[in-house]
């Protein structure tokens, strides 16, 4: 019975616990023992969330740092050779700039011409999703990966900018060498040529990147190149015998010098027409002109049939043609013609001159040909009345010391001990008798006045 009692007492404390709380409680409140479902969601649970999202975001920061710790030393192995950028970083580039990506760099052009170049493994073109090809040019906006163990370098061409992300170095400008420079010549048969002079300084672009080498040239470019290869004849101030030819011209000291050492001749009428494009018969007997001037004497090769077109070479050109084709420094079109009255292009004239250079490099050392006298007036061979078209050549007063070398003008010499017409000048290059090269016969090979002298100027 006692213990009924006491049961009974403890339900009547517990009811009169639970009813005071309940009359201090406001309803609603975070205090209510009933809780309501507006104060679940609109209070109870955001709070909740942003606890969670703080403490979420603070791991996630330290997580996404110690990672990007691990990548920079496993893909940067040589750091402190490499800058870095965390994000897409700009860059502002020059002619000739250059950025070389790092194994995982990116980069992105913005604006401006670009030449990709693969230095190992793969690039990534991520725009597109394709591996890219070594030598392609870059595309505007899109973004190029180098992918493990791979790098990457990028050229510009003219002005531009980019972004780049990871490991790179940059160059803000550059100088490009003989093989970069220029952007016509990939696939070109006198690639090689062409570069080759470019290397030695003989030859120039039409413009920065662009060499344009099946462009004309002209009489006046040919000559320039050859007395470029020669050294020179950089004075230019007494007047030129031509009367196409003024001082102030940038070509003016190759043409005295040509004409001084009698490569080159003129027209009847006293021009040069150095503005006219140079057929191949022309440019042939300059070149062995050049050689006799000089006392160069050329190996003797192929001495078989000529060309196809043989009869259609002047008979002025004709024993200069031969013999430039026995030396092997011309060829035939590919249909075995040699197309005499053609008109020569720059990779032609490039081609030439390095098979003479070749050739000259092999011959054994001789001794120095005198230069022209300084008064830089063409005095004429004594004794040479009997042709009056010979050519002029530079006065000779000191004896010769190549007598074995019957090409070179200081053979002339004795003219008063035998009236030999142009034999000892031209016994490579018989034509000698090129006078008639600027008579009818030679204006008449198909080259036309070019009237454009921004092209020359422009010099190749």
């Amino acid at each position: 019975m006692g213990k009924k009692l006491i049961a009974l007492a403890l339900c009547l404390l517990l009811l009169v616990g639970i009813g005071t709380a309940a009359a201090s409680a406001a309803a609603g409140g975070p205090d209510d023992p009933l809780l309501s479902l507006s104060y679940l969601y609109n209070t109870f649970l955001p709070k909740l969330q942003a606890l969670f999202t703080r403490e979420a975001e603070a791991g996630l920061d330290a997580l996404a740092q110690d990672y990007q710790g691990r990548l920079d030393d496993l893909h940067l192995p040589e750091k402190d050779e490499w800058d870095h950028a965390p994000v897409l970083t700009a860059l502002d580039l020059q002619d000739g700039g250059s950025v070389r990506l790092a194994p995982f760099g990116k980069f992105l052009l913005a604006e401006g011409e670009a030449l990709l170049q693969v230095i190992a493994g793969e690039v990534i073109d991520l725009s597109e999703g394709r591996v890219c090809a070594d030598g392609e040019w870059l595309r505007i906006n899109h973004r190029y990966f180098a992918a493990e163990d791979s790098e990457a370098h990028i050229r510009m061409y003219g002005k531009g900018c980019g972004y780049v992300d990871g490991g790179y170095l940059a160059e803000a400008s550059g100088v490009f060498a003989p093989e970069e420079r220029f952007l016509d010549l990939n696939g070109h048969w006198g690639r090689s040529s062409i570069q080759a002079l470019a290397e030695k300084g003989l030859v120039n672009g039409m413009d920065e990147h662009h060499f344009e080498p099946d462009r004309k040239v002209t009489r006046a470019m040919f000559v320039t190149i050859l007395g470029r290869m020669n050294g020179g004849m950089e004075t230019g101030s007494s007047p030129s015998s031509f009367l196409d030819v003024l001082p102030e011209d940038w070509f003016a000291p190759y043409v005295d010098w040509a004409s001084s050492w009698g490569v080159v001749t003129g027209y009847d009428d006293g021009t040069f027409a150095p503005n006219r494009e140079i057929t191949r018969e022309q440019m042939a007997l300059i070149l062995i002109r050049y050689c006799g001037a000089f006392g160069f004497r050329l190996p003797e090769g192929e001495t078989g049939p000529l060309f196809t077109d043989e009869a259609a070479i002047s008979p002025w050109a004709y024993e200069a043609v031969l013999a430039a084709r026995a030396a092997g420094l011309i060829n035939g079109r590919d249909d075995g013609s040699f197309d005499p009255q053609g008109t020569a292009t720059r990779a032609e004239m490039c081609a030439v001159i390095a098979r003479l250079m070749d050739k000259l490099a092999a011959l054994p050392p001789a001794e120095e040909t005198p230069a022209p006298s300084e008064t830089e007036e063409p005095v004429p061979v004594p004794e040479e009345t009997a042709d009056p078209t010979a050519p002029e050549w530079p006065e000779e007063t000191e004896a010769p010391e190549e007598p074995d070398e019957s090409e070179g003008p200081e053979e002339q010499e004795e003219p008063e001990e035998q009236e030999e017409t142009e034999a000892p000048e031209e016994t490579e290059t018989p034509e000698v008798q090129e006078e008639p090269e600027e008579d009818d016969d030679f204006t008449e090979t198909g080259s036309e006045e070019n009237d454009d002298t921004g092209e020359d100027q422009q010099l190749g």
